[in-house]
């Protein structure tokens, strides 16, 4: 069934810079970019949440109901329009494919990052070591708080990092020339999975330390999945992960909110690089 929701906040992903510059168009057609949004549901008055595959830079969307969730009083609608996209792809790379479990040591690039930082509070969350890069380390700063976190520019992470010990799981959003290196850091039987190819989509890669370190690597994309697929992955997202959202243990990281009719100015921030968390537009 499909409803209507009048649009409140709008979550900008990359994918939004992307698809305007026309070189990630949507797999609906749809030339309105947008794929997360928070506001109320028409028919039923609720504050609500959607995971779109289009569409969100309105005012008023319609949307697969399998596709919305329920918002907590305590969250207002800024705050909740980050957590649509970053819950799916979080439970899809760290707990569905990435199998993430008490003992997994994991590296998540890009803990700057809107995704990345809701990906290093959950892991933080199961109490183990996480490891997190950014351009600049001082765009981690938010994680000071926590004990079990080891942050790293992006160009220190091969030193740093390996030299304190591999890691299980890698979450990577770079590729590029940073690939082989990732796959250096790796465990035997470790895990890499790529959802951005930031740093490029070439790669020089020693297919011999695949072979030798028993390796999987994983390609992993939300947006070109099914509604069905979507429908469950949010279900499972849902019912796992928006608990720690409700009660305050993972939240939100919110960089700067701009009016929709100033979403080129958002874009323009994301791109220059200075956004700490999530670009939110307000309706």
């Amino acid at each position: 069934m499909l409803v209507k929701i009048k649009v409140h906040a709008i979550g900008v992903n990359r994918a939004d810079i992307l698809q305007l510059q026309g070189k990630y168009p949507s797999p609906d057609g749809n030339a309105v970019p947008g794929l997360e949004i928070s506001g109320i549901r028409m028919d039923t008055n609720q504050k609500v949440c959607a995971l779109l595959t289009s569409g969100g830079y309105s005012e008023m969307v319609e949307v697969d109901e399998r596709q919305t969730f329920l918002v907590d009083h305590n969250i207002d609608f800024v705050q909740a329009a980050a957590i649509p996209e970053a819950i799916v792809t979080t439970w899809l790379n760290l707990y569905q494919i990435g199998g993430l479990k008490p003992s997994t040591s994991v590296l998540i690039h890009g803990g700057a990052s809107g995704i990345g930082s809701f990906m290093v509070q959950f892991a933080l969350c199961d109490g183990k070591i996480v490891y997190t890069t950014a351009k600049a380390v001082a765009k981690l700063d938010y994680l000071k708080n926590y004990g079990n976190c080891i942050r790293s520019t992006f160009d220190e992470f091969k030193t740093r990092i390996a030299s304190a010990e591999k890691v299980d799981l890698l979450i990577d959003i770079l590729g590029g020339r940073y690939f082989e290196d990732n796959l250096s850091i790796l465990n035997e039987h470790g895990r890499l999975i790529l959802f951005a190819v930031m740093d490029g989509k070439l790669s020089t890669v020693n297919a011999a330390r695949i072979l030798m370190k028993n390796l999987t690597i994983t390609g992993s994309t939300l947006r070109n999945k099914t509604p069905d697929e979507k429908a469950s992955l949010l279900d499972q997202a849902v019912k796992n992960l928006l608990p720690y959202i409700n009660q305050g243990k993972v939240t939100p990281l919110i960089s700067k909110v701009f009016s929709l009719k100033d979403y080129k100015e958002a874009h323009q921030f994301i791109q220059s690089g200075r956004s700490i968390g999530k670009v939110i537009l307000k309706t």
